[in-house]
């Protein structure tokens, strides 16, 4: 099956073929939207972001792409799943949340964190993330249900 996006800034066009969507059934889990539109604007407006970032994921929440007659709205769909694997990983959550604060710090930092600021944020941030993550993914549950939603986006590969 054909699938067509449309870059937001630039108006860039994307065309490609999805094999994996020529199956039966395969657009039935992308189409399918959990969170209405205004459970997922609450879902972001209680993140603990800048309004910027939140202005940002808004943007996403409304990227779109056809694929043959069907509008999917991907952008939704993958916030959906971000907002469920926050629910379901709060290790890995705070992790990265730690480690970013700690970046910051590092940063500010006269003089040594001009230097090791650009290296240690995301770095720190990356441990955090680990960490947490490790945490999380001991519980075996969890692991399998990161990979089947992970599966589930499997179809739109373009060949």
């Amino acid at each position: 099956m054909i699938i067509e996006a449309q870059e937001a800034g630039t108006g860039k066009k994307f065309v490609g073929e999805a094999s994996g969507l020529d199956e039966p059934g395969t657009l039935d889990f992308l189409t399918s939207i959990a969170l209405s539109e205004e459970e997922l604007r609450l879902q972001i407006d209680r993140l603990q972001l800048s309004a910027d970032a939140k202005r940002m994921l808004f943007a996403v929440a409304r990227t779109t792409i056809t694929a043959g007659k069907v509008v999917i709205r991907i952008g939704r769909k993958i916030l959906e799943t971000v907002m469920w694997l926050v629910r379901n990983f709060p290790n890995a959550s705070a992790g990265l949340i730690v480690g970013s604060v700690l970046g910051f710090l590092v940063s500010s930092i006269p003089i040594i964190g001009f230097i090791l600021g650009p290296i240690m944020t995301p770095l720190l941030a990356a441990l955090g993330l680990a960490i947490g993550a490790v945490q999380d993914i001991k519980d075996n549950v969890l692991k399998r249900k990161i990979l089947s939603q992970a599966r589930q986006y499997d179809n739109l590969r373009t060949t």
